[in-house]
């Protein structure tokens, strides 16, 4: 039977790895259930991207205020590079980011500073963004 072939990210390669090792490099059928926990890890991993309205977005900017803006220019041109490299639909993710906008909306308070427990909660989401990125979806 036909089955899609997709890309890892560092979880889910990990996962496969310890769970099934004779399956890596290896085509194989995911189940819908697998399937739909597939497309909600790479969609997180594309909501944690560091740009504009994204949630990553938002995280940098609670962390690092008004600097964070370059990281969106960032970000689009990463996104266009791995397209030209590996797979053309960042193209369209780059686009978005762009045409949703980079500006961040200023918060109510700018002046009181992030404390350590969000700024922990931010750089756990930076891990997870790492860890749930998927470089060539397929």
């Amino acid at each position: 039977s036909p089955f899609l072939r997709v890309g890892d990210s560092v979880l889910t390669g990990f996962l496969s790895q310890l769970l099934r090792p004779e399956l890596v490099g290896r085509g194989y059928g995911l189940n819908p259930v697998a399937l739909a926990a597939y497309f909600g890890i790479l969609l997180t991993g594309v909501n944690l991207l560091p740009a504009g309205q994204l949630d990553g977005g938002h995280i940098a900017y609670a962390l690092f205020g008004r600097a964070a803006r370059p990281l969106g220019f960032v970000v689009i041109a990463g996104l266009l590079v791995m397209g030209t490299l590996f797979w053309r639909g960042w193209y369209l993710w780059a686009a978005l980011i762009f045409f949703t906008g980079l500006r961040h909306p200023s918060p109510l308070d700018e002046i009181t500073p992030v404390d350590t427990s969000r700024r922990i909660i931010g750089v756990a989401a930076f891990v997870l963004l790492l860890l749930t990125f998927i470089p060539v979806p397929n």
